[in-house]
């Protein structure tokens, strides 16, 4: 396996967990490049264990630590272009990403982490233990309350609609 290869197999859910961190697309493209600018130079160190998308999900994290720690950064900003190129096509709700995007930012930061982990990088507990450093139990714990809490959430909204 190349380098090359490591992006293409990745960088869509590399890229989806960034995106949801940040919220910007811009910043999400930006972190992206840099999670496999970082991935390149690492290459010759990097054992090949079959474990890749724990070693470029793990660089994603530091990378989004680094730009989370930068406090000169403004907090993002969603415009109306931005929800209108997420809104789902066909009859759906438009809003309905929009929800599920405010419901997961609205997440403590340990959850939404552990959760995007699973969801959208389809890391195992154990390879998400070893990102975050927290042990496969609270991985576990972590990715049960987000759950929890999108689904009180995101319920809360269909209630609230009357489309339950």
């Amino acid at each position: 396996m190349s380098v090359v290869d490591l992006f293409e197999r990745h960088h869509p859910a590399v890229f989806g967990y960034i995106r949801r961190r940040v919220r910007n697309p811009a910043d999400a493209e930006e972190l992206s490049q840099e999670v496999f600018l970082r991935a390149h130079k690492a290459w010759p160190r990097y054992a090949a264990t079959g474990r890749d998308a724990a070693w470029i999900f793990r660089i994603a994290s530091n990378v989004l630590s680094n730009f989370k720690r930068d406090d000169r950064r403004a907090p993002p900003v969603v415009s109306a272009v931005d929800l209108e190129l997420e809104a789902p096509a066909g009859d759906a709700d438009p809003n309905a990403k929009f929800d599920l995007e405010r419901a997961i930012a609205a997440l403590p930061e340990h959850e939404a982490e552990a959760f995007l982990l699973r969801e959208s990088a389809g890391l195992g507990y154990d390879e998400i233990a070893a990102i975050t450093g927290a042990t496969t139990d609270a991985v576990r714990n972590r990715i049960f309350r987000a759950r929890s809490a999108l689904r009180t959430a995101l319920s809360s909204r269909d209630i609230g609609k009357g489309t339950r």
